[in-house]
């Protein structure tokens, strides 16, 4: 590819995953010329990419609420679910653990 193609690596990750596997970014960005690398995920993605010497020049973060906020995937998981689980008192509580659930892995 030519010197005047941009474009950058998108990583969705989680915290876990991206310290998990942190130590492998530098390599990616030494084989990739084109652009940065773009992670994708929780404030705790973020914190990892801005904190990392290796990595925070050649790399930047997107919020993943910034791309599809936590109560428009509420609002679909609870709507994709209803007819699994009804109307009833049992899917509330079942939402509500839903909601947690994802709200937990939102934040890292």
């Amino acid at each position: 590819m030519g010197a005047d193609i941009h474009f950058d690596v998108l990583i969705v990750v989680t915290p876990q995953d991206c310290e998990r596997v942190l130590h492998l970014y530098p390599r990616l960005i030494d084989n990739f010329e084109y652009g940065k690398l773009c992670f994708i995920g929780s404030k705790g993605v973020g914190d990892i990419v801005r904190n990392d010497d290796e990595i925070k020049d050649k790399s930047f973060w997107i919020d993943e609420n910034d791309v599809v906020s936590f109560d428009e995937v509420h609002a679909c998981m609870t709507e994709h679910l209803r007819p699994v689980i009804g109307d009833n008192l049992y899917s509330i509580v079942l939402s509500a653990i839903l909601k947690n659930a994802v709200r937990s892995y939102l934040q890292g």
